[in-house]
């Protein structure tokens, strides 16, 4: 296992059982199980993940326009 997956299965496990909510305690377990495996995708860098404006040039059509046509 790779020292950087050693670290978030580590990190993972331990903010699994300090969480309240089973269904998120779930998830970091899951996580934890895939970066243990070396299945975890993960961005290589911080800055390489970053929001992408959505730009529409048309209108969106509301359902009575599609019903009427």
């Amino acid at each position: 296992m790779f020292e950087r997956s050693h670290s978030r299965v580590s990190r993972y496990r331990k903010l699994a059982l300090l969480e309240r909510d089973q269904v998120r305690a779930s998830l970091l377990q899951r996580l934890a199980d895939e970066a243990e495996r070396g299945i975890l995708c993960i961005a290589p860098h911080a800055l390489a993940v970053r929001a992408v404006p959505v730009v529409r040039k048309e209108p969106v059509a509301t359902p009575f326009q599609i019903w009427s046509n």
